[in-house]
């Protein structure tokens, strides 16, 4: 690679207004888009080479220090240095060849939408990763408010029990469809979330209260 060529680029929560127009002008100028099926249909004119990552990601991911004088766009979901494909594309990728867009995440619309700021947040994903539990917990031990991405592998009602159970107390506010038309942003007691079943995709923002370590 003569040059920098990959380029990853945050496109934002969902909502096509909540897309930059930088990441809308680099994604265009790629003469290759990678990226999940949803992003990759913002764009059914394009004449770039379309590469799906929704079933392969690492093959895909392994396969780019094979690409050579082209320029690519990897699309990802968000920003770039929240849960994304970065850290795995600079495994392969010296960083000299790497541009980054930044983008808009679903947990900024969430503190947006809560009036909160974020500058003393940790950030947590237990969206198909293992130890799920022992993860949360050390998060909790370490910080009282956390951004928790969560998925079907682990709902809200169970992110919730597992902080009782290890002595927390708090409120939790719950963002659902972030950014889209449908999106609901509620507040309740970690006890009322635990009750709460079925939150699957969601980011959940913990103010943790009365923390009493009873593992560890």
């Amino acid at each position: 690679m003569g040059e920098r060529v990959i380029t990853v680029i945050g496109m934002g929560p969902g909502e096509l207004d909540y897309i930059t127009p930088i990441a809308w002008s680099k994604a265009k100028e790629a003469s290759i888009l990678i990226g999940s099926d949803r992003l990759l249909d913002l764009f059914p004119n394009s004449k770039a080479k379309k590469i799906s990552i929704s079933s392969k990601m690492r093959l895909v991911v392994d396969g780019l220090e094979e690409i050579k004088d082209e320029k690519v766009a990897v699309l990802v979901s968000g920003d770039p240095g929240l849960f994304s494909l970065l850290g795995m594309i600079k495994e392969k990728i010296d960083a000299e060849y790497i541009d980054v867009i930044p983008g808009i995440s679903a947990a900024q619309i969430l503190f947006s939408k809560s009036l909160t700021s974020w500058d003393d947040v940790a950030f947590i994903s237990l969206h198909g990763r293992v130890g799920k539990v022992d993860r949360l917990l050390e998060a909790a031990k370490k910080n009282r408010r956390l951004a928790v991405f969560n998925g079907p592998d682990f709902t809200a009602d169970r992110i919730a029990e597992s902080l009782i159970a290890a002595g927390y107390d708090g409120i939790a506010v719950i963002g659902q469809q972030l950014s889209y038309s449908d999106e609901t942003v509620e507040e309740m007691t970690l006890k009322e979330l635990g009750e709460r079943k079925g939150i699957e995709m969601a980011v959940i923002l913990l103010n943790i209260t009365d923390g009493r370590q009873m593992h560890g």
